[in-house]
C-alpha cells in the first residue's frame, strides 16, 4: 500500500485517501480526537499538517495512523471531485 495519495479536510477532521488501483476512502478522524495523544488534532491548523510516511500518515508530534487503518476503516468513495495530492 505504499502508492497512495492524501487530501485533508481540516474542518471536518476527515482524510480523503486514494490508494493504488483507484480505490478511494474517506476516513473520519473525529472518533480519535478525545483520545490521549490525538487530542492535539482538534486544532484544525495542526490537523492540516498531516503528511504521508511509509506505512501511513503522521502529524509533527508523532500521532499516526496506518495505511491499513485508513483503508479498512475508511468509507469507500465511488466518485468524487476531490483531488488528492502526493505528500
Amino acid at each position: 500500500m505504499a502508492d497512495w495519495r492524501l487530501a485533508v479536510e481540516g474542518q471536518n477532521y476527515q482524510l480523503y485517501v486514494e490508494f493504488k488501483g483507484s480505490k478511494k476512502r474517506l476516513f473520519n478522524v473525529k472518533p480519535y480526537l478525545k483520545r490521549g495523544i490525538f487530542k492535539e488534532l482538534q486544532n484544525p491548523k495542526y490537523f492540516s499538517k498531516v503528511r504521508i510516511i511509509w506505512g501511513g500518515v503522521e502529524w509533527p508530534h508523532q500521532q499516526d495512523l496506518s495505511a491499513e487503518t485508513l483503508y479498512y476503516s475508511g468509507i469507500p468513495v465511488k466518485n468524487s471531485k476531490r483531488q488528492a495530492s502526493s505528500n
